[in-house]
């Protein structure tokens, strides 16, 4: 165990930190909406997958003390924000590989890589696990530095996903690296995500509620967790009729499943399911209705490289998900493509 000695801890809480995608008790749906999920769907629904804490200090050391009940990982990831674009850039990785019920310290002194030693206020965003379930977590700055507020999205009204377990995150090998964040990090995007791993059924509970957000776009995302194409006929249309009931007029994406090397078959009557939506939007006067065909999101040269396990993706994967799924968002928000470097 590190010395500790020099580290003041602050807990992650609204007074200090601003927190996005859950609330103060680390949940991101509110009861009155799991309960009309499938039992499944409630457990689900508690992991911190999205969860982001923004902050700034003057700080060369940065320690994340975190009590979590986990499922499958402890990852914790950090990026440094550029203030003037928005952009977020990796700057630490906090990890540990027990499972169970755990109160551990995860820690990486930022200081002898990307930042300075010279006290430079940076501002940054400390992203939460994507299948943990938090209790506690607290952050470590050095007792002579200071904390401040985290930096604005440079768009603050967020894009909203919704979708299976690839949405959550699986199987990135940190937070930072599923598809949803790497979309945000890119453009300066604030989002929300309900990636509800095995559990987006489409319920009406659920819809309702995304229907209630103030959003900028809405990515429709679950083709994986409807068990049969039949049932996502019964419910792919319905949920896109109630967000637009109450978004007429944002951008309304809909995406089928990538892995479609798997189940061909499969794969195209559930995109014809999704595709004949689609048509259904334009035909109603949809102006701002698109589609994605899973099939072209891992698609170039070592397409099948892109998974874990023949389903959910990898890095690789989740790449070039951000590349296909963001360009779409930014150009359907007015957003200008640039490029992302590597390092400021």
């Amino acid at each position: 165990m590190e010395d500790y000695s020099n580290i003041k801890w602050y807990k992650v809480t609204k007074e200090n930190f601003d927190i996005y995608n859950m609330d103060e008790e680390y949940k991101r749906l509110p009861d009155s909406v799991t309960e009309g999920m499938t039992d499944l769907g409630k457990i689900v629904a508690k992991y911190s997958a999205g969860g982001r804490a923004r902050f700034s200090t003057n700080s060369n050391i940065i320690v994340v003390r975190a009590k979590m009940t986990l499922h499958w990982d402890m990852n914790f990831d950090l990026y440094r924000v550029d203030e003037k674009t928005g952009k977020e850039y990796f700057a630490a990785g906090y990890r540990d590989t027990f499972y169970g019920v755990h109160e551990g310290e995860f820690s990486a002194r930022i200081g002898e890589g990307m930042v300075q030693r010279d006290r430079k206020w940076q501002y940054y965003t400390l992203n939460f696990p994507c299948f943990a379930f938090i209790e506690d977590v607290e952050l470590g700055i050095e007792k002579d530095a200071e904390l401040g507020k985290g930096i604005a999205y440079k768009y603050t009204k967020p894009v909203v996903f919704y979708g299976s377990s690839i949405t959550n995150g699986g199987l990135a090998s940190r937070p930072g690296m599923a598809y949803t964040s790497l979309i945000s990090q890119k453009y300066g995007l604030d989002y929300i995500n309900l990636g509800l791993s095995g559990s987006a059924k489409g319920e009406k509970a659920i819809c309702d509620y995304m229907a209630s957000l103030d959003m900028s776009c809405f990515v429709c995302d679950y083709d994986h967790n409807a068990h049969t194409y039949e049932y996502l006929e019964e419910t792919h249309l319905e949920m896109y009729k109630t967000i637009r009931e109450k978004h007429p007029d944002i951008p309304y994406i809909m995406v089928s499943k990538p892995d479609c090397f798997k189940d061909p078959y499969d794969a195209r009557r559930r995109f014809d399911v999704i595709s004949k939506n689609f048509e259904y939007a334009k035909a109603q006067g949809d102006k701002n209705v698109h589609l994605i065909d899973g099939k072209t999101l891992f698609e170039g040269e070592f397409y099948t490289a892109c998974t874990f396990d023949g389903c959910h993706p990898n890095d690789i994967g989740f790449m070039r998900m951000a590349d296909k799924i963001g360009s779409l968002v930014a150009r359907t928000l007015g957003i200008q493509e640039e490029k992302h470097d590597l390092y400021i």
